[in-house]
C-alpha cells in the first residue's frame, strides 16, 4: 500500500485496492485470507514490472513469493510452517543482510566526496521539501552524514542479535527512518518496520501483548490515512506535490512513533537461542546475490545500491574494496551508448532524461521498445565505441535490433555518469 501510496500522482487503482484491503485487515487482524489477498495482489501487480521496481518493492516481491510457497507447502504437502525461533532469526538475518549490503555499496569515493555525494542529496532534498529552496550544506555536516550512515547500516543492525543491545538498536534504526520518512522514503521504511518488528517481538507465544497489537493497529491506521488522504488531496489539487510529500510523511510518522514506542518497550524482554535452519543460509545467499549483481556485470539498479554514488564499470569502478576489473563476468554495462544531442523538435521527455549519460545497449533496447509507442521519429546524435553517429530514428536503427535473450528481462541498469560525480537512485 505504501509503495503505491507514496506515488500519489500515479497508481490510483492500486492505491485504492490496498487501502481497502488494509482497512479490512485493520478491522480484524486474524483474518489471514485478507493478508494473503494483499500478498497475491502484490505478486500480480509487481510481476510484470519486476525487477524494474524500487529496491524495497523488489524485496517485498521476494517476501510475497516466500509466503506463497509457505501456503502451498501447508495446503498441498501438509508441511508445518517454520518454528517461531526459526522465523525470528529469518527476520534478523534479512534485516542485517539488507542493511549491510546497502552500506557496503556506499564504501566508495563518490559517496565520501565533498561534491555530489548522495548523503548531501538526501539532506538537501528534505530541506527543499520544507522550505522550497536549495540550502548550503557545510562539509562537516556532510562528513557526519556519510560516516553515520555507514555505521547505522553496516554495524548497528548486528545489535538486534543480542538482548543487551536490542533496545538501543531499535531506537537508532527508528530515529534513522523517522528522518528518512520526512525525506519522502516512508515506502522503504514500511518494509524496514516489518523487519524490525519481526526481529524483536516474541513470536513464541500464543497471544501478543494487547498493547503491542494496539501499536500495530494505530500504525496501520496512519499508513492508510497517509496513503488515502494524500491521494485525495492530489485529486483536488489542494497542495503541490512537493508539499503533499511532506504532509504524507508527517501523517505517517505519527503512526511510526506509536509503533516503535510499543516495540521499544518489549524489545529486550526475552532472549531467543539460535536454532539453525536451512532457511537462514538460503535467505542470506538470495539477498547477497541480489545485492552484488553490479560487481559481476548484472543489474546495477534496484539491487540495494540506491543513493550510494557507486559506479561499477571496469574502467571507472570507485569502490574502495571491490575491483570490477577482476570480478566482472558479463560486460553489458561496458557496452554502452551516450546520446549527446537531441533535436528540439523531439518532444519525448523520457529520451531527454538519459541525454549525456551512458546507457548500456541492453537497457537502450528496452527503452526503445517503450519509445516505439511515440509515433514520431526519434532522431539523435550518439557516441558508441568512440564513434559519433547521427541516427535519423532510434526506433529503426541497429540499436533497436539488438539481440535480446529471455533472461535479459531480469536485468536493470541505471544511467552511467560519464564525467562527474552525481547522486543517482
Amino acid at each position: 500500500m505504501m509503495h503505491f501510496g507514496v506515488k500519489f500522482t500515479l497508481y490510483s487503482k492500486s492505491t485504492l485496492l490496498f487501502v481497502v484491503i488494509a482497512s479490512l485487515i485493520l478491522l480484524d487482524f486474524r483474518k489471514w485470507a485478507l493478508n494473503y489477498l494483499a500478498i497475491f495482489s502484490g505478486l500480480f501487480l509487481f510481476y510484470d514490472q519486476f525487477p524494474r521496481l524500487a529496491n524495497h518493492a523488489n524485496l517485498e516481491f521476494f517476501v510475497c513469493i516466500f509466503f506463497s510457497l509457505l501456503l502451498i507447502a501447508k495446503i498441498i504437502f501438509k508441511l508445518e510452517p517454520p518454528k517461531a525461533r526459526v522465523v525470528t532469526y529469518a527476520f534478523r538475518i534479512t534485516l542485517i543482510t539488507v542493511y549491510f549490503i546497502a552500506g557496503f555499496h556506499k564504501l566508495n569515493s563518490g559517496f565520501f566526496s565533498t561534491n555530489g555525494s548522495c548523503s548531501a542529496y538526501v539532506e538537501i532534498m528534505n530541506i527543499k521539501l520544507l522550505y522550497g529552496k536549495n540550502p548550503f550544506t557545510h562539509h562537516y555536516l556532510g562528513w557526519f552524514a556519510q560516516v553515520s550512515t555507514i555505521i547505522i547500516e553496516m554495524i548497528v543492525p548486528f545489535g538486534i542479535l543480542f538482548k543487551s543491545t536490542r533496545k538501543i538498536t531499535v531506537i537508532i534504526l527508528a530515529c534513522f527512518h523517522f528522518y528518512l520518512n520526512l525525506c519522502g522514503f516512508y515506502n522503504f521504511s514500511t518494509f524496514a518496520a516489518l523487519l524490525i518488528a519481526g526481529s524483536t517481538i516474541n513470536l513464541d507465544t500464543k497471544e501478543l501483548p494487547e498493547s503491542l497489537l494496539k501499536s500495530f493497529k494505530y500504525f496501520l491506521f496512519f499508513c492508510i490515512f497517509s496513503a488515502a488522504s494524500t491521494k485525495f488531496l492530489w485529486w483536488l489539487r489542494v497542495l503541490p506535490a512537493r508539499q503533499l510529500v511532506t504532509y504524507g510523511s508527517v501523517i505517517y510518522n505519527i503512526g511510526w512513533i506509536i509503533l516503535f514506542y510499543g516495540l521499544i518497550k518489549l524489545s529486550n524482554n526475552y532472549a531467543t537461542k539460535y536454532k539453525f535452519s536451512w532457511l537462514h543460509p538460503a535467505i542470506f545467499f538470495v539477498i547477497l546475490f541480489w545485492g552484488i549483481q553490479g560487481y559481476i556485470g548484472l543489474s546495477t539498479a534496484s539491487s540495494l545500491s540506491m543513493f550510494s554514488n557507486l559506479t561499477t564499470e571496469k574502467e571507472h569502478c570507485n569502490h574502495f574494496i571491490i575491483d570490477t576489473k577482476k570480478t566482472k563476468i558479463w560486460n553489458f554495462e561496458e557496452d554502452y551508448v551516450v546520446i549527446t544531442n537531441i533535436p528540439k523538435e523531439c518532444k519525448l521527455s523520457e529520451i531527454k532524461l538519459v541525454q549525456n549519460y551512458g546507457i548500456p545497449r541492453i537497457e537502450l533496447k528496452r527503452n526503445i521498445m517503450l519509445w516505439k509507442k511515440f509515433r514520431q521519429p526519434l532522431p539523435c546524435t550518439l557516441v558508441y565505441k568512440g564513434e559519433t553517429i547521427f541516427v535519423p530514428d532510434l526506433r529503426n536503427s541497429k540499436f533497436s535490433t539488438y539481440e535480446m535473450k529471455w533472461w535479459y528481462r531480469f536485468l536493470y541498469y541505471r544511467r552511467i555518469i560519464v564525467n562527474n560525480n552525481e547522486c543517482l537512485w
